[in-house]
């Protein structure tokens, strides 16, 4: 006698194999009962591109397309030069049936802004009234209206530049930011832009999470402005940087104090030196990273990480200091983690077990 599974036990066993698509594929002809959470997963995110954008417009113009309440994420590319780039345009109509959507993530590659609203401002970019997370990779050679595009996402929450090679145009209108933006990944050429525009409009005390890569002289005057305004607002900050100074670096303690964010819950601290190539453990200043993290006044502090690229660096450095300051409960009362990313060498973890016995006897210390 066939036993019959309650809906919510199967559903929790097909969500075993979101990542799963051939498996899920297989499920979903089981029986009707599997479909709809097969789709859930097998729909959540659609992938367009200007090669197969024509085909996804055609299925969300049939009477039979049955995936548009699944649709959560929709990843874009755009080419300009692409004879059929133009149906991300035509189909803006149809897209505005996908109402799930929250993330869009997309990739601008444009020879130029003559015609910007075609990118900017008018079409595809209109379609998402909902999105609450923006990913954006955009590559063009002349200025571009970035700002006033983020501006057509009232929704928005959490924007994520992961990429920006070219200059910002100057918004044509008032460019309000949303709303309940709150949450900045930035890259390298889109610090200053946008920092300075959130300023502008006296949204960065709304911002409560910050990525930043590291710091360019270019954007060093408007980035230790913007993190002033920050100040206590900020819960969440993720930053890289480095002691061994070249031409296009900015020495970060005189960008950087982490006095000014006495409310932070996370901090992550990445030192990118092994990128730098054959840097000379004599010359590198690791002890002003430890100068750096002294400044950190934050009772609420939960989840500190550290992660060096190069340990070897910092095998002078005053682990000691680092393990009485982290450890002091009076001090950090909420903490709960303190995260040292370690490559597979075993003497690693050795080395930092016995450099930060107080963190270790506590099990708050990590060696990932």
């Amino acid at each position: 006698m066939p036993v019959e599974l309650p809906q919510e036990l199967t559903d929790a066993i097909i969500d075993h194999l979101s990542d799963d698509p051939h498996s899920l594929l297989s499920c979903s002809l089981v029986c009707r009962a599997f479909v709809f959470r097969c789709r859930f997963h097998l729909f959540a995110t659609c992938r367009l591109t200007a090669s197969n954008i024509f085909e996804f417009c055609c299925l969300l113009r049939s009477p039979a397309c049955t995936f548009i309440p699944h649709v959560r994420s929709i990843h874009a590319s755009r080419q300009q030069w692409h004879r059929d780039d133009r149906w991300f345009n035509e189909i803006a109509l149809d897209l505005r049936r996908l109402l799930g959507v929250r993330e869009l993530d997309m990739t601008l590659r444009i020879v130029s802004t003559s015609n910007a609203n075609a990118y900017f401002r008018t079409g595809f970019v209109t379609s998402f009234s909902s999105v609450t997370h923006l990913v954006l990779s955009c590559n063009f050679t002349s200025p571009a209206p970035l700002v006033d595009m983020i501006c057509l996402f009232p929704a928005l929450q959490d924007l994520h530049i992961r990429a920006l090679s070219g200059t910002l145009a100057d918004p044509i209108n008032v460019a309000v930011p949303p709303k309940e933006l709150h949450d900045l990944t930035l890259s390298t050429n889109s610090v200053s832009p946008l920092l300075a525009w959130l300023y502008a409009y006296n949204h960065l005390p709304k911002v409560d999470a910050l990525s930043l890569p590291p710091v360019r002289p270019n954007n060093a005057t408007t980035l230790r402005t913007a993190l002033k305004r920050l100040g206590g607002s900020l819960r969440h900050l993720n930053v890289s940087l480095t002691w061994y100074l070249g031409v296009s670096d900015v020495d970060p303690s005189t960008v950087f104090n982490l006095a000014l964010h006495p409310n932070l819950e996370t901090l992550a601290i990445r030192d990118y030196a092994s990128r730098r190539g054959g840097v000379p453990q004599e010359v590198y200043k690791s002890h002003h990273m430890i100068l750096l993290i002294m400044r950190l006044a934050a009772p609420a502090l939960r989840h500190f990480e550290l992660k060096l690229d190069d340990l070897l660096l910092y095998r002078a450095f005053d682990w000691a200091a680092l393990d009485a300051f982290l450890s002091s409960e009076q001090r950090f009362p909420c903490l709960r983690s303190v995260v040292v990313p370690c490559r597979p060498a075993v003497d690693e973890r050795l080395f930092l077990r016995g450099a930060m016995p107080l963190l270790q006897a506590s099990g708050l210390l990590l060696l990932t």
